[in-house]
């Protein structure tokens, strides 16, 4: 049955709770403003149009007399936008709703488009799926119909990843129901009645690309592309598998020769690669390409346009390559078609450059439809090797143009290929591990010239080091002590023997952090700088239960049940999904060194969910302590963190001496920064302290398997700055109170109105403290009418003091009780 679409008017819309909103509006402003430095290259702006849901993928389609059309993939239907009439104010003259959905992919064959949805939005109309809706497109730009195709000859297509449709009129639909390979369905016969022709069973096809008789397939979750035989569509035949270049292989394309297949890893940080498949028997990776190193942003989607890749890269916006030396790509475009940077799923989702006009499509997610002009420029090339003075080539020198982002690392064989996108002169810094960093000056590079750069690096010289780990006081060495120097670049360990002694041969002539440190004694950190002679190092620990989790000292992963998120220690990775903050750490909480206990170090989806994951650590005896109290910080945060109900939690225990007593159950709360925090808990009247007493952390998230409405439902739980220590007397400062406050309800649940007289209404920052002294945040907050409000649920039960500043002038200071 046909079905008749109406338009609709557009409208700028901000995601519910993807960033505090004022923040995305002040992003925005400066955005519109031109305060982007890296805005546009080679890309220019001819028109935009705004939605008023999130967008996802694009297609394009022109009609016989040469008129474009831009058919944008809305969270909840397909928008049809007339771009040829006024492509400086595209129209949108059609929307085909359908069941709400993260994604929706479109192809075109003939006169008409193909449109597929992948899972549903929980409680969106139409769950589980409309399965393939055909667009006929051919009265354009007058009215439209529509046809819904679920089922083809048993086979449930009703909600599909991704479809592809070759020259020869084959659909390919590729991650149907979330476990499929790949269905072929031939349109040739009737283009509103596909024929189910074959299918490709297995593995999960997230993406793919048909030429000729051989289908090239991104099987995302095995990190890699597959090349299959599909001149029997009825029997599929794998030709070959390579793995991408950081294994998450979500989108390829193959360039017009067929030589080299251009893929994307859909992960923070993560490639473009480049690999030579003439012959698909032996297929190498040629080159690999990273836009904005170290910011974490991640690449979506690649296609080739002749002899340049267009690529949308979410919070990079688009971006041109020159790929005529597919063996060097360098990058000569780009558009940033979003406000923010780094990590995060919401920016430039799709690139539709195959318009008779030259025009580019781009769609991003919050900001809209981009209608962009390129400017398809030759790359300035920049190639050679990097050997060692010392004889032999150098592997994983850094090959960095002055000025750029971009970077290059060279290969086995010391050979490296870079370049720029306009004539001028360079200057060009090599480094590497072990050697000496030389600048090469005045490098002339020219538009579609191979300019030869050579570079010798000479070692760096190398020293020895000992030393001994004592006590305190020095009087008496500690035995069996690690030991770490650490650079930027590399870092050289050992262990100190049972007379503390430690000696380490054949170190760099640098400057080093420098950690010592064992179990039942404080890390000790200095800064030294090791000459030519050899040097002696020594360290004085002082004892304490203490970790900070820089070294190895018996901390125990528990088994569980879990879905991911398994404890590992780590420097964090820190992750952004979209939200405009973390929710897992980017670096470790403040204290010695860089590592940290988290729930999974890996991605957004390495998380706790739909079960436990239990950490327990060594044995300790705190008896010697007076007052023993238990501190540590946490960063707990629940990505479903709006939902009220939300049964996740950080569970707190203590056990010895056969005995088990809970501290605490740290619940995630409404806080929209997560943060590393402060917790702290008298333990002396636990009957069970002894030469075995141990603490265990459980992260527990009660999602339900195979339950889609569930799986925001997940935990990101940090752990580091573990200690046992004396309970510390406060010593609380009285200051000149200007004012009397009244904070109410008290007890409250981490929320409360804190009431002031003689206050002047503006902003002050807000100061939180436990009993100890110990500081657990800073707030800004707004008195307005001699009162503000202040929230933080991520605070344990407990008494805290607070304390009022405005330009370091004391205005109030109290103290509350958190009670749930």
């Amino acid at each position: 049955m046909k079905q008749h679409s109406t338009s609709r008017n557009s409208a700028f819309y901000f995601p519910a709770l993807r960033w505090p909103v004022m923040g995305l509006l002040g992003l925005l402003l400066a955005f519109a403003s031109g305060e982007n430095a890296l805005l546009a290259q080679n890309l220019d702006l001819v028109g935009s149009l705004s939605y008023s849901n999130d967008l996802n993928d694009i297609w394009g389609w022109t009609d016989g007399s040469g008129h474009e059309y831009a058919l944008v993939g809305v969270r909840d239907g397909l928008s049809i936008v007339d771009v040829s009439s006024d492509p400086a104010s595209p129209t949108e003259l059609h929307f085909i709703g359908g069941p709400s959905s993260t994604w929706r992919d479109i192809k075109t064959w003939g006169n008409y488009a193909y449109v597929i949805h992948d899972n549903v939005d929980p409680g969106s109309p139409g769950a589980p799926g409309s399965g393939i809706v055909i667009v006929d497109l051919s009265n354009l730009p007058g009215s439209i119909d529509t046809v819904t195709k679920r089922f083809f000859s048993g086979l449930n297509l009703s909600h599909s990843h991704n479809i592809y449709l070759d020259e020869n009129g084959v659909l390919y639909v590729c991650g149907y129901m979330g476990v499929g390979g790949v269905a072929m369905l031939d349109l040739t016969v009737d283009p509103e009645d596909p024929q189910l022709v074959g299918e490709y069973p297995a593995p999960y096809v997230h993406d793919l690309f048909v030429r000729g008789d051989t289908m090239w397939t991104a099987e995302i979750y095995n990190g890699e592309f597959g090349v299959v035989d599909v001149s029997n569509k009825a029997a599929p035949v794998v030709l070959n598998r390579a793995t991408t270049p950081t294994a998450f292989a979500h989108n390829l394309w193959l360039s017009d020769d067929g030589a080299t297949l251009f893929t994307t890893d859909e992960v923070p940080n993560g490639y473009i690669g480049a690999f030579d498949v003439s012959d698909v028997s032996d297929i190498s990776e040629i080159d690999r390409y990273k836009s904005s190193p170290g910011t974490g942003v991640i690449p979506h989607n690649a296609f080739v346009y002749g002899d340049h890749l267009v690529t949308s890269y979410y919070r990079d916006g688009v971006i041109l390559h020159d790929i005529s030396r597919p063996g060097n790509m360098v990058e000569v475009g780009r558009y940033d078609t979003s406000p923010l940077t780094g990590p995060g799923f919401d920016g430039c989702w799709g690139v539709y450059p195959y318009t008779p006009s030259g025009l580019i499509y781009a769609s991003d997610v919050v900001t809209g439809l981009f209608i962009l002009q390129p400017t398809y420029v030759s790359a300035a090339w920049l190639e050679g090797t990097v050997s060692s003075s010392a004889g032999g080539p150098i592997f994983g020198a850094t090959v960095e143009i002055v000025g750029l982002p971009a970077e290059e690392s060279s290969d086995l064989f010391g050979a490296y290929g870079t370049g720029v996108d306009s004539a001028g002169t360079y200057d060009v810094r090599v480094s590497a591990v072990g050697y000496v960093t030389k600048l090469e000056t005045g490098i002339s590079l020219s538009p579609g010239v191979v300019t030869n750069l050579d570079v010798v690096l000479d070692p760096l010289p190398v020293t020895s080091v000992s030393g001994t780990v004592y006590n305190a006081d020095g009087s008496a060495p500690v035995p069996n002590a690690e030991v770490r120097f650490t650079h930027p670049d590399f870092e050289f360990e050992t262990t100190a023997g049972p007379d503390g002694t430690y000696s380490i041969d054949s170190v760099f002539e640098v400057e080093y952090d420098v950690l010592a440190g064992a179990w039942n004694w404080v890390t000790a950190q200095q800064t030294v700088d090791l000459g030519s002679a050899s040097s002696v190092v020594d360290f004085n620990l002082e004892a304490g239960i203490y970790d900070g989790f820089d070294f190895e000292f018996g901390w125990t992963p528990l088994g569980g049940t879990w879905l991911g998120g398994f404890w590992e220690r780590a420097e964090p990775l820190g992750f952004d999904p979209g939200y405009g903050f973390l929710i897992t750490p980017v670096e470790d909480a403040d204290d010695v060194g860089a590592t940290c206990y988290v729930t999974g170090n890996d991605n957004a989806n390495d998380f706790v969910h739909a079960g436990s994951a239990s950490l327990r650590s060594p044995a300790f005896d705190p008896r010697d302590l007076t007052r023993p109290t238990l501190r540590f910080s946490a960063w707990v945060f629940n990505r479903d963190f709006v939902l009220a109900n939300s049964n996740d939690f950080l569970l707190v225990r203590i056990s010895g001496g056969g005995d088990v007593a809970t501290l605490d159950t740290i619940r995630p709360g409404a806080s929209l920064l997560p943060m590393w925090r402060e917790f702290e808990y008298e333990i002396g009247d636990f009957s069970g302290l002894g030469p075995d007493t141990r603490v265990l952390f459980v992260a527990s998230a009660d999602g339900t398997p195979g339950d889609p409405g569930s799986i925001i439902d997940v935990l990101e739980v940090g752990l580091d700055h573990f200690r046992v220590e004396e309970f510390e007397q406060p010593s609380w400062v009285e200051a000149p109170v200007l004012a009397a406050p009244k904070l109410f309800p008290n007890p409250n649940p981490g929320a409360a109105t804190i009431r002031l007289k003689g206050v002047a209404d503006g902003p002050a920052e807000m100061q939180v403290y436990g009993l100890t002294g110990r500081e657990h945040g800073s707030y800004r907050v707004d008195v307005r009418n001699g009162e503000f409000q202040f929230a933080d649920r991520n605070l344990h039960e407990g008494i805290f003091l607070y304390e009022l500043r405005r330009s370091g002038t004391v205005l109030a200071h109290g103290r509350f009780q958190v009670a749930r």
